[in-house]
């Protein structure tokens, strides 16, 4: 009677998978235990386990209910000892480099043993290895069937590709970026679909990496589907075994809609410079950043009255200017105040900002520090050559910006030719956000319908 038991490491169990030599006494054997001995499961012992792992033919003690580790009442393993005349019992494990995969267990008839123990070692042993492959196999399909699950649920396209660049796998959403059924992926090649000037890029990079070469991760390159359509992809690949043969792992992911993003980014950037260098008036581009912390950090001592303080101390406004970073001007300006070019204004900004100008960026620091993002007033500037720019100056911080003051930007406009007026006569006006309201702190004549 041979008992044929498959090993469970996971739950440390014993799973019997076939019963020989019961015949006709079957049904009989199932009514006396009350289970069918081909489909019973039973937990191994320490010991148990290390007797099987030496894979050596080791005899059993204690008759079926050793056998069965107490899993069928010792009655019931009395009867049916009785009734097929059971005698001595082997057991042996089915072990494969260290790792048990099972165990065989030979119930002998009674006065009988086995005479050739090392021929059913070695038949085990043949055994053994059968059974590794089987499990290996279980286990390749159960990672298999995982990896399509996954696969068919993704929202990129996953492809494998053999050393052949031939797709042996694809999922449906690689077959919707090619524009053709799923059943006709298989076979083909991905420099099918990819744009013809993209092809020597693509087949490089895949026989780099099947050979073991470096070679970036991610590439991308223009498919061309069936219908014509053009599709930007983002392809990120990772050598890998299918089916026990070197491959590569490929993930098309559908770029199209960033670049796009990126591409009207860029043609907005570009159109924010061309409109700011070509603009006639003087643009002024400033981080704040440092003085909104210097704020903070009054704040922090106890000042409340950040406008006020700064009256106080005029110190403390040439400090905030020197913290102001520029980053940059336009043309215009660097026309104004009678520059070379931008480098000489900027190495030379002293000579622009005098007491007036100070007067009229202490109001500017007042403004805000109580939150407003949109202040205009009048002042006097000095070109380069000291000559004297009445101006209005017009500041507004960047949308996005209004916590961390990182972007303000400054308009002046040259008024030197219009009607006269004193550096007192400053006019500021401030809102909060797009819906405040002006805070006039000095109000004079307007200068003109426009400013």
């Amino acid at each position: 009677l041979v008992f044929i038991n498959a090993y469970e490491p996971g739950d440390r169990l014993m799973r019997t998978r076939a019963v020989v030599g019961l015949g006709r006494f079957a049904e009989k054997a199932a009514e006396l235990t009350g289970r069918n001995l081909a489909d019973m499961t039973y937990s191994l012992t320490d010991e148990a386990a290390a007797t099987l792992a030496t894979g050596r033919l080791t005899e059993i003690s204690g008759g079926l209910a050793a056998l069965s580790f107490g899993t069928i009442p010792r009655a019931a393993c009395d009867s049916l000892e009785k009734l097929l005349g059971i005698g001595v019992a082997y057991s042996i494990g089915f072990v494969w480099k260290g790792d048990l995969y099972g165990n065989a267990t030979i119930v002998m008839r009674t006065g009988e043993v086995i005479a050739a123990p090392a021929a059913v070692e070695t038949f085990v042993h043949q055994a053994a290895i059968a059974l590794q492959r089987r499990a290996t196999e279980d286990a390749l399909r159960q990672s298999e069937e995982s990896f399509r699950a996954l696969a068919e649920n993704a929202h990129d396209g996953i492809l494998i590709v053999d050393e052949h660049g031939t797709h042996v796998f694809a999922n449906r959403r690689a077959a919707g970026m090619f524009g053709v059924p799923l059943e006709q992926v298989s076979g083909t090649n991905l420099r099918d679909f990819v744009d013809a000037a993209d092809r020597p890029l693509l087949a490089d990079r895949l026989a780099r990496r099947l050979s073991g070469g470096s070679v970036p991760s991610q590439y991308e390159v223009n498919l061309v589907r069936r219908d014509g359509t053009r599709l930007m992809v983002e392809i990120t690949g990772a050598r890998t075994i299918w089916r026990g043969r070197p491959a590569d792992l490929v993930i098309v992911r559908d770029i199209s809609e960033r670049k796009q993003a990126e591409l009207e980014l860029k043609e907005s950037r570009e159109r924010y410079r061309a409109l700011f260098q070509s603009s006639p008036v003087s643009l002024w581009e400033e981080d704040f950043s440092a003085v909104k912390q210097l704020f903070d950090e009054l704040r922090g001592t106890g000042v409340t009255d950040l406008a006020g303080y700064l009256d106080e101390h005029p110190e403390e406004v040439r400090r905030c200017a020197a913290l102001v970073r520029i980053l940059d001007v336009n043309r215009a300006t660097v026309r104004l105040y009678k520059a070379k070019d931008k480098e000489e204004l900027l190495a030379n900004l002293m000579n622009v900002f005098d007491d007036e100008s100070y007067a009229v960026f202490r109001d500017e620091l007042g403004a805000l520090a109580r939150g407003l993002v949109v202040f205009g007033s009048v002042g006097v500037n000095r070109a380069l050559d000291g000559s004297r720019i009445n101006v209005v100056l017009r500041c507004n911080v960047a949308p996005g910006c209004e916590q961390s003051l990182s972007r303000v930007f400054v308009s002046v406009v040259d008024v030197t030719g219009m009607k006269p007026f004193e550096p007192d006569e400053t006019r500021v006006l401030g809102g909060k956000g797009s819906g405040g309201q002006a805070e006039p702190r000095r109000a004079p004549e307007p200068l003109n319908p426009t400013y």
